[in-house]
């Protein structure tokens, strides 16, 4: 009877790591910069220090992100990249990478997410000063300036609910279907939807067509390709050196950069 007693004991402590780990998946793998534009900034948590965002860089619980105009951060919270977010143009970011309730708060700016493996019965958040938004497996983006905020729905559906004047989230949620908008004012409550345009889903899609080349893959695969393109890179600009002094033919640096733009055009816009 000891016997049995203590196998159901052990069973039951099995189950619960099984459950403690499945809802961990997002903070236990490494969230990593996949792509940039420009020259975005971070402030790793708990230091004052802004330093350049760079490919391959992890990014910890309580990291800032700051872009400008023109540029722009993907960031990927699964090793096969299946779960990504964009930081817009002119956006502060902190990421709480599987801190509930929410995974990243927007300050100012845009975010753009797309998922596709989040453990199950878990969500993926987006705080903003004026509003929050989840969804458990879709396409959605966030936009605020602070004192409003756009909540857009681009594939399937997600919520979003007010904040107070407190910080705490206003009782009840609107459900934003696929296609559709909310646009909630600071220390309300989202009540009202609208269509988005056609220009919006087509930014969505430029986007979303951006990462589908490396969705999937993993990070070594990524990184592989991040040196071929660089070696490709430093080769070209060899040649071309080479070229000033007249020691190599002009065909010879087209063929290595038809061969660059070609890998550069497979992860990037």
């Amino acid at each position: 009877m000891k016997a049995l007693s203590g196998i159901c004991i052990f069973l039951a402590l099995i189950a619960t790591l099984v459950f403690l780990f499945a809802g961990n998946i997002i903070s236990q793998e490494e969230a990593k910069v996949v792509l940039i534009a420009g020259n975005p900034q971070v402030m790793k948590f708990n230091t004052n220090n802004w330093d350049v965002c760079k490919i391959g860089m992890t990014i910890e619980n309580g990291d800032r992100i700051k872009t400008l105009e023109g540029e722009r951060v993907d960031i990927s919270f699964a090793e096969d990249n299946t779960n990504i977010i964009e930081i817009g143009e002119e956006s502060d970011v902190v990421v709480k990478k599987g801190q509930a309730p929410y995974a990243v708060e927007l300050l100012n700016g845009e975010v753009m997410a797309l998922l596709k493996r989040l453990p199950k019965d878990s969500t993926f958040e987006v705080r903003t000063p004026a509003g929050l938004s989840g969804a458990r497996g879709t396409g959605w983006g966030s936009k605020t300036d602070g004192n409003k905020t756009t909540f857009a729905a681009y594939e399937n559906s997600i919520y979003a609910r007010g904040i107070d004047r407190s910080g705490n989230v206003i009782p009840g949620e609107l459900i934003v279907k696929n296609g559709w908008k909310t646009v909630i004012g600071k220390f309300q409550k989202p009540e009202r939807l609208e269509r988005l345009m056609a220009r919006d889903m087509d930014r969505w899609n430029s986007w979303k067509d951006s990462v589908a080349s490396f969705s999937g893959m993993s990070q070594k695969q990524m990184e592989n390709r991040l040196q071929k393109v660089s070696g490709l890179s430093g080769r070209s600009q060899k040649l071309q050196n080479m070229a000033k002094e007249g020691n190599v033919e002009r065909k010879d640096i087209d063929r290595v950069n038809a061969v660059l733009q070609k890998e550069r055009s497979s992860y990037s816009h």
